[in-house]
């Protein structure tokens, strides 16, 4: 299925805000949604028309030119669109302030006396909204309901909200703890430092930890260097380093690079001490990502997921704030091994667990709402189920 429509009229009466909710009704809905604004010159008074797309696939262009529905609120608008109406389409005509009737016999005309009807409830800027009406009982792409939610989102635009950043603007921050050692005698030091000391309490020149690490110049030039082009060392290096400090340097009763003083270093002991990242390139620091719009929305608790949820509805949201499984998948598996402890102290719907869970991690997760708990105990049930069942979670 995909349906197209034009929206014109003057600047002012609203064509490009009810453009915009009927793509946000439909996102809501689940479908792949294009908005396309066109302005004249004018802010007020000037045209202004916008095109949206309604597909079950996603929209290859967002160009319209002959339109499924078409909605003239002004008498130019009718002079320049009715010839875009698709044969067998619709045209919807603001009869308030258009005094003509429409030319072609091809196509179905619908006459809205929207001004008169927003009059009639006492707000008269809501002539727009009153035909969208109009072209909702014609071509009904979404519910009455969906489109009432996503009037109540997209039309929440007042001074207040508008002067700042839109709420879906989030920052994933990864914290690491800072590894600090100890030496010989007594000195607690970075891991930079800490690698120099060792070497040099062996008595042997910088340059012969090429040779120890097998390699050209890797070890003076990246794991010993002091400046900032130092690299965190392969544990396999490190081990290496050791025991040529142990064969060719000083004797010494502390083992080189032991990270206890007592004990030899091994690859394994340097590599666990370092925050794990499992790295994939092509994956930038900026994520942009579309709001959840599909099954994955948790919907219809009836209860008000935020303050300013006033009337719930069963296509209301039931935390405003769920996670898309894929990020939360993502950063998992980017900072965690199988089998490592995640703990989601402000669970919400329990995202993170649930992307934890797939991934074979053990997720603990705290919440207070009773009905998010309840929520969230599904998901993680049916979550470890999926991994009982199939092993950890690959994307297909």
């Amino acid at each position: 299925m995909e349906k197209t429509f034009i929206f014109a009229g003057f600047g002012g009466q609203g064509m490009l805000l009810i453009g915009k909710f009927m793509a946000m009704a439909c996102m809501l809905d689940g479908k792949h949604v294009s908005w396309l604004p066109s302005y004249g010159p004018e802010m007020r008074g000037g045209t202004a028309n916008c095109s949206v797309i309604v597909s079950d696939e996603p929209v290859a262009s967002p160009l319209v030119d002959k339109a499924d529905v078409i909605v003239a609120m002004n008498r130019p608008s009718l002079d320049k669109f009715e010839d875009h109406v698709k044969p067998g389409g619709v045209l919807v005509i603001n009869s308030s302030i258009i005094d003509r009737k429409a030319v072609r016999d091809d196509i179905q005309v619908v006459y809205c006396d929207a001004n008169a009807i927003a009059e009639s409830i006492g707000n008269p800027k809501g002539a727009n909204v009153a035909i969208l009406g109009a072209v909702l009982e014609k071509v009904p792409v979404t519910t009455v309901e969906q489109m009432t939610e996503a009037i109540r989102i997209a039309g929440n635009v007042n001074g207040k909200t508008i002067r700042q950043l839109p709420v879906v603007t989030e920052v994933a921050a990864l914290y690491r703890r800072k590894l600090f050692l100890g030496t010989e005698d007594g000195q607690v030091l970075d891991a930079k430092s800490w690698l120099r000391v060792e070497w040099n309490r062996s008595g042997l020149p910088l340059n012969r930890s090429n040779e120890a690490c097998g390699v050209k110049n890797a070890a003076t030039r990246k794991y010993l260097t002091a400046d900032w082009l130092w690299y965190w060392p392969p544990g396999e290096a490190v081990e290496k380093m050791a025991a040529y400090c142990t064969q060719h340097g000083k004797p010494t009763n502390r083992p080189y690079f032991s990270l206890d003083g007592k004990s030899p270093i091994t690859a394994k002991d340097w590599d666990d001490l370092r925050a794990v990242w499992h790295h994939k390139n092509g994956i930038t620091n900026v994520w942009s990502r579309p709001p959840l719009a599909d099954a994955e929305r948790l919907k219809g608790t009836m209860e008000r997921s935020a303050p300013r949820t006033y009337k719930p509805t069963q296509q209301s949201a039931a935390h405003l704030n769920q996670k898309p499984l894929d990020l939360m998948l993502m950063q998992v598996e980017a900072t965690t091994n199988e089998g490592d402890v995640v703990w989601e102290p402000f669970g919400g719907l329990a995202s993170a667990s649930v992307a934890s869970a797939l991934l074979g991690r053990n997720a603990y997760v705290a919440e207070v709402d009773p009905t998010f708990v309840e929520l969230a105990s599904t998901r993680l049930s049916e979550a470890d189920a999926h991994f009982r069942e199939y092993g950890v979670y690959r994307k297909e």
